[in-house]
């Protein structure tokens, strides 16, 4: 909720509202650890966590990418740079969150062995 509302000011106030595609990268993020169920079994031939390597190159693309295409849009000047602080700060929250998320899958997993 914080993080949507930071965007909307960033928008809002600067009536621009290319910050709010940012959102997108908020929507991705998690997906990739979600898709690949979190660990457990792999595809890989050596036995391997290969779905979780490929999941957490993922989660670092979408990640990076949330905090690239707001300091791209700020480098072309079609944002200024106080709205890129505060989407950078709603990105710096999901990122946080994220973390927290992979945690729990990841403890959940542990309990159960």
């Amino acid at each position: 909720m914080i993080l949507k509302v930071l965007n909307i000011i960033a928008c809002a106030v600067w009536e621009n509202w290319l910050p709010f595609l940012v959102i997108i990268f908020y929507v991705l993020v998690p997906l990739p650890k979600l898709l690949c169920g979190g660990g457990g079994e792999s595809f890989d031939s050596a036995g391997g966590f290969g779905s979780d390597v490929m999941a957490y190159f993922f989660i670092g693309f979408f990640a990076i990418s949330g905090f690239g295409l707001t300091a791209v849009l700020v480098h072309v000047d079609k944002i200024e740079t106080v709205p890129m602080i505060l989407s950078f700060l709603g990105t710096g929250i999901v990122a946080i969150f994220t973390i927290i998320f992979i945690r729990q899958l990841n403890k959940q997993d542990d309990d159960t062995f």
